[in-house]
């Protein structure tokens, strides 16, 4: 019994003396701070642990300090001893990011030599790199415009994100239409605000499809929609489906005829108001009438082409037919009313005979006078011929017949055609064959025939009193 108390005596008294004796194991690494770029290489080694011990009792072995350490690295199984230093590496685990994790995390490494365990702790610095594209908060986006919506103002803004720092996080925007063509919207490169920059019409465009482009500092990008759907409002005149009317009508055509049918709609595509139609009053507008409905034109009166209302004007009528929206209670943004111009032209009948200004003429002439003398009407004392009609139908041949002897030989008519109206002139052509005219009267007959009717004709009977001589004519003057 004495033999064991004494053993168990030793045996504690030489615990306590080592223990007593035993240092505690020391790390020599350095730094207590470690930076490293957040696309650091899975596997690489972050740092190498150094711990020395000179009195054992055992080799030294490291641990991993915490659970968030040893989530992110872990030791090499190599230790390396040299002399009285025992050394590992600490190797990369899992990917590091400081974009959506701290961008500093705190190890904790120990390391004991069977007796003592030390800590070690040590600041990783994950420093950024771009990697991060932008991220939009507010797209795909549809939002809806009036076409009415004021050029300038500020109808959108964007908002993205980068969750890199520093000019990699820097984003500026820029916006094109999805399909090449021009935009209206102009977007501020720094702060996302889209404005209105030209006038929207609904009636050219319904929709537009906005590609927004979001690109950081360093030149990555991202890209989203944003959808403008266009509304219509009443801001568009009405519109007549020709931009103009020109219509043919014959002279004396019948009260009640249909001229021209007038047709106009609202220009605004959805919001439409009706349209009533209106004859504004006009030199000629008193022989037409106008159906607001319907938009017929009808005659009132039969035209007559001969009439001074379409004389001056070569058989032209101009009319202007309005067009004025009936709006009711709805806003009107534009103008709300139109015009289109209708000239109709009338055309001319043969309801026209040529006449002559007298049906007898006198005249004189004298026998000894040269070729080319003139005839002097004396009752009247000018002849002149008329048709009213116009175009082909008052265009007249002009000839002369003599009564019982033949005298075509001795005069002539001029001119020998005419359009509408003339002046008729007589000039002695053949002077012997006066000279020896056995009578002192000729009769001679104009006519005035129309070229487009062989039975409207006029004629006129000229008595014409032969003179002896140029002096009993007072001096009748010669026309070379």
């Amino acid at each position: 019994m004495f033999h064991i108390i004494v053993f168990v005596i030793l045996v504690i008294d030489g615990l306590f003396d080592r223990g007593c004796c035993n240092s505690p194991p020391s790390f020599k690494t350095g730094s207590s701070v470690l930076v490293k770029p957040e696309n650091t290489p899975v596997g690489s080694v972050l740092l190498t642990l150094t711990a020395s011990d000179s009195d054992g009792p055992s080799d030294l072995v490291f641990t991993v300090g915490d659970t968030a350490t040893g989530d992110l690295v872990k030791l090499d199984h190599t230790v390396r001893k040299t002399n009285n230093e025992w050394t590992v590496d600490v190797v990369l685990k899992t990917d590091l990011d400081r974009d959506f994790h701290s961008s500093v995390r705190h190890l904790k490494f120990d390391v004991t030599d069977g007796i003592y365990k030390v800590q070690m702790r040590c600041n990783l610095i994950i420093t950024d790199i771009n990697d991060e594209t932008p991220h939009f908060l507010n797209l795909p986006q549809n939002i809806t415009l009036s076409e009415t919506t004021a050029v300038g103002k500020v109808i959108y803004q964007v908002n993205a994100t980068d969750a890199d720092v520093g000019i990699g996080g820097m984003i500026t925007y820029s916006l094109q239409l999805s399909d090449g063509t021009t935009t209206p919207f102009h977007i501020a490169a720094t702060t996302g605000e889209i404005t209105l920059g030209g006038k929207l019409d609904f009636e050219q465009r319904t929709s537009y499809g906005c590609n927004i482009t979001a690109t950081d500092g360093g030149g990555l990008t991202s890209t989203s929609t944003l959808d403008v759907t266009v509304t219509d409002a009443q801001d568009t005149p009405p519109v007549f489906e020709r931009p103009s009317y020109t219509v043919h009508i014959s002279e004396n055509a019948h009260v009640g005829s249909s001229v021209v049918t007038v047709r106009a709609t609202d220009g605004d595509t959805t919001l439409q108001n009706k349209v009533v139609l209106g004859l504004e009053a006009g030199p000629c507008s008193s022989i037409f009438k106008l159906d607001a409905d319907t938009g017929e034109i009808t005659l009132t009166s039969s035209p007559d082409r001969e009439d001074v209302l379409f004389e001056d004007n070569n058989g032209a009528c101009m009319l202007n037919v309005t067009a004025t929206e009936d709006s009711g209670d709805r806003l009107q943004y534009g103008l709300s009313s139109a015009w289109v111009m209708v000239i109709v032209l009338v055309t001319d009948i043969n309801d026209n005979h040529p006449t002559f200004n007298a049906g007898k003429v006198k005249a004189y002439t004298a026998r000894d006078v040269s070729a080319g003398a003139p005839v002097v009407f004396t009752q009247p004392q000018s002849l002149t011929v008329l048709d009213e009609d116009r175009g082909p139908n008052g265009i007249m041949v002009i000839y002369l017949r003599s009564i019982g002897n033949k005298h075509d030989t001795v005069f002539q008519v001029s001119p020998k055609r005419a359009y509408s109206q003339a002046q008729i002139f007589l000039n002695v052509i053949n002077a012997s064959a006066l000279q020896t005219y056995p009578y002192d009267l000729i009769t001679v007959e104009l006519y005035a025939k129309e070229t487009s009717s062989s039975s409207h004709v006029a004629m006129v009977t000229v008595s014409i009193d032969v003179q002896k001589t140029q002096s009993q004519c007072n001096h009748v003057p010669i026309v070379g």
